[in-house]
């Protein structure tokens, strides 16, 4: 302590507390402080100079897509091909296929077939609709038909040629407030079915499997 003063008088040492010149004194890396002894605490920030360091932040993780083959893209052409060929099919069965109150799809003749012919009267001038049955088993459909049915040679009614055992149908509206209509499904001259309807817009049906 002695030595202590006199290092002070001679400017040798600074005034300061006895423990402030301890040998293992360190600085308070918050404020740069010295540290006092052993104190936990630094005296001007209260910095813990016993706490553990922070743990060392973890590098963040980044998502990446998985990796995948290249696949190959389907080939296109192949649904255009398969779409033309529908189109000329449809062009093909309008452009050659049954007319309408004409041959209706007549087939050539032969045993396995078999003469169908739709028959419509009544006192009705006309009938606004008429549905029916072609040779190949599609429904066609014709309005404002004259009464009675005619085909565009001007013989009476409407002849196919099916199939035996084939299903054939027909059905008529009647265009008129009045009157009615009669219809009837002739096989090879032979009436196979008939109907009747009375009355205005009344709707007349008959179908029968061909003998």
């Amino acid at each position: 302590m002695a030595l202590a003063k006199r290092l002070i008088g001679c400017g040798t040492l600074t005034a300061a507390w006895p423990w402030e010149a301890h040998v293992d004194s360190e600085f308070c890396p918050r404020c740069g402080e010295p540290r006092i002894g052993d104190l936990r605490f630094c005296r001007r920030c209260q910095f813990d100079f016993e706490a553990p360091p922070p743990a060392a932040a973890e590098a963040p993780h980044y998502w990446a897509p998985p990796k995948t083959s290249p696949t190959r893209q389907p080939m296109r052409h192949r649904g255009l091909i398969t779409v033309l060929a529908i189109v000329v099919v449809f062009l093909a069965a309008a452009t050659f296929g049954p007319q309408l109150l004409g041959s209706a799809g007549e087939t050539d003749g032969g045993s396995d077939f078999v003469s169908v012919t739709y028959q419509l009267t009544g006192t009705s001038r006309s009938a606004s609709t008429v549905t029916y049955s072609d040779s190949s088993g599609n429904i066609q459909q014709a309005t404002n038909v004259a009464v009675p049915l005619r085909r565009e040679s001007g013989s009476s009614g409407l002849t196919i040629r099916v199939a035996h055992g084939s299903f054939v149908s027909f059905s008529a509206q009647n265009g008129q407030a009045s009157g009615d209509l009669s219809c009837s499904i002739e096989a090879d001259g032979q009436t196979i079915n008939s109907g009747h309807a009375q009355g205005g817009y009344a709707i007349v049906s008959c179908s029968a499997f061909v003998p």
